[in-house]
């Protein structure tokens, strides 16, 4: 496991996928052995983050955070979004 102290995790990208750091309730940051090459990312919201909808997770990381995610599950689903709405619209 990796085990970073708290004030580090704001240097890492955030992602809502799970697998991703968390905070322990010790207040440690805690992920499985990371892959040489892989990067290291962090779900900025509570553990079940990464069970919401797009519309949810986005709402609460904006009012909580003060960001709009673009990590890559977010953007995927934005765009399957749109592209469902265009089909539907007949486009």
């Amino acid at each position: 496991m990796v085990s970073l102290r708290s004030g580090l995790a704001w240097l890492h990208t955030h992602t809502t996928t799970a697998g991703s750091l968390s905070r322990a309730e010790s207040g440690t940051i805690v992920r499985p052995c990371v892959p040489a090459g892989d990067e290291c990312t962090y779900n900025y919201g509570p553990k079940e983050l990464v069970g919401w909808d797009l519309t949810e997770r986005r709402k609460y990381l904006s009012d909580k955070n003060g960001f709009v995610c673009r990590c890559e599950r977010c953007r995927g689903e934005e765009v399957a979004a749109l592209e469902a709405a265009a089909l539907a619209l007949g486009k």
